[in-house]
């Protein structure tokens, strides 16, 4: 960002990232951050935007809005790329000139956990795609910057700049960055269908905005897409076929890096402080099948092989459901009043649990667990369990407690008719000495009716919760 503020030479004035420091966050609030090194290095020549823009305690100032390109060095460590926006108004960063700060992520700074920047982190992930696609890219990079800058309280909110079509867009970005829901990073386990007629959906979840890229590293299955680009709800699918039988294995590397401030030293008043996403990736394996495929029935859509197939419905963090008609048309002769085969159905258990992105370390979390029959046969015997994982444990004189069993929370539901469902909710509280992210996983089965393709079905669901702050540091007490 060129500053031409009269009082101040012309330089430039822009963060790596789309980010602003909340009330302006003071230098050194991040301890345990990690010294580094920060340059800018270019700046995205079609995103230059020259503005007038009116900050929160109502200064008004003309700079240009565009993205940048940079590099983080932590001492010790490699080098990273990233792209960003301006991050404070008033403070400058000169392009080419490397700095010293401090880079600290979620577990030291509790702000980079709030809600405005979950949504200014869809924005960074989001821009260069948006900004090469929009009609007018300097427009867009501009109300880019105006939105981040807004999501940080930097600039006022009723129309900030001059441009009432960049009033209007930074808006409806901001609208739709906050409207994003963050999911834990994760990939369903694949599952079985039939060659030549049947696929397998594999669902990504994560950041909203994260991409992800999709191999078939082993056997003759094909991805209906190599790149995957998460959508606001931190969803995706991509669809596995084969026109032979056999195994394959599709790796999916998904974008699971987390936003980092970079912050002046304890007495600079320059450079310009920033929040960025720092890059990082998780790789997924997930294995697939497909078999050749036998009737039944005369005349009807076959099934995998002979065999029970496995999976769950893909809402539940289980394996996908295998390419199986939930009701098969009747063939001639199996019955002996109609003359007509029985109607099958799929049987199908469908769980999700959601629980806190973020919460302190300490604090009591609660769960929502809801299983579903998503099937046109009924279920008996549901049970569902959720295990207790490390650094939890479920406070004592809770519904919870007295369903402790064996290390998790136990329910038994009698049956769930078609399209019914039950929410169930699981008490758990984080060690004071744990931080960090905790994930566990809620399993459940069920056992389906005579008119099912198979006797019984289960399924999981995992939820992970991020606890950050200062773990309490418990001193041993010595005894004479």
């Amino acid at each position: 960002m060129i500053s031409t503020h009269a009082r101040r030479p012309a330089r430039l004035a822009t963060g790596l990232a789309l980010a602003v420091v909340v009330g302006g966050a003071a230098a050194g609030s991040a301890a345990a951050a990690t010294p580094s090194d920060i340059r800018l290095d270019s700046v995205v020549s079609r995103s230059q935007s020259v503005t007038t823009v009116t900050t929160i305690n109502g200064r008004t100032i003309t700079q240009g809005l565009g993205m940048f390109r940079g590099t983080i060095t932590p001492v010790g460590g490699a080098s990273v790329t990233v792209e960003g926006f301006c991050d404070e108004p008033l403070v400058s960063i000169n392009l080419r000139q490397t700095y010293r700060m401090q880079l600290a992520d979620g577990s030291d700074d509790a702000t980079l956990a709030s809600r405005e920047y979950q949504a200014v982190e869809y924005l960074i992930r989001t821009a260069d795609e948006r900004i090469a696609a929009a009609a007018d890219p300097q427009l867009e990079s501009g109300a880019t910057q105006v939105a981040v800058w807004q999501l940080g309280g930097n600039v006022i909110l009723n129309n900030p700049t001059t441009s009432p079509a960049m009033n209007a867009r930074a808006a409806a970005l901001r609208a739709e960055a906050l409207a994003t829901t963050e999911q834990p990073s994760s990939v369903v386990p694949g599952g079985t269908a039939c060659a030549g007629s049947g696929e397998v959906d594999v669902r990504i979840s994560g950041a909203p905005g994260a991409i992800a890229t999709v191999q078939v590293t082993t056997g003759a299955a094909t991805a209906s897409a190599t790149r995957v680009v998460l959508d606001t709800q931190g969803q995706g699918t991509v669809r596995i076929t084969s026109t032979s039988a056999g195994a394959s294995n599709v790796r999916v590397t998904l974008e699971t890096g987390g936003l980092v401030r970079a912050t002046r030293f304890s007495g600079q008043r320059s450079p310009q402080q920033t929040v960025m996403i720092k890059p990082d990736s998780t790789v997924f394996n997930v294995p697939v099948q497909f078999e050749e495929c036998t009737s039944t029935v005369p005349g009807t859509p076959s099934e995998p092989g002979s065999s029970t197939p496995t999976g769950s419905t893909p809402d539940s963090g289980g394996g996908a459901v295998p390419s199986i008609p939930t009701q098969a048309p009747a063939g001639p002769g199996t019955d002996e009043t109609t003359g007509t085969s029985p109607v099958l159905y799929v049987p199908r258990l469908g769980l999700i649990k959601r629980g806190p992105k973020r919460a302190r370390v300490g604090a009591r979390v609660n769960y929502k667990i809801t299983v579903v029959n998503r099937g046109k046969v009924a279920l008996s015997d549901v049970v569902v369990t959720d295990a207790v994982p490390a650094g939890m444990y479920v406070p004592s004189k809770t519904a919870s407690s007295r369903r402790l069993r064996n290390g998790a929370v136990t329910f038994r539901i009698a049956s769930l008719a078609p399209g019914q469902r039950r929410v169930l909710t699981v008490q758990m509280r984080a060690l004071r000495t744990r931080a960090g992210r905790i994930c566990n996983t809620a399993r459940a089965s069920a056992s389906a009716g005579a008119n099912a393709t198979r006797n019984s079905v289960s399924t999981r669901s995992t939820a992970c919760t991020r606890f950050i702050g200062r773990p309490v540091q418990r001193t041993p007490i010595v005894t004479g």
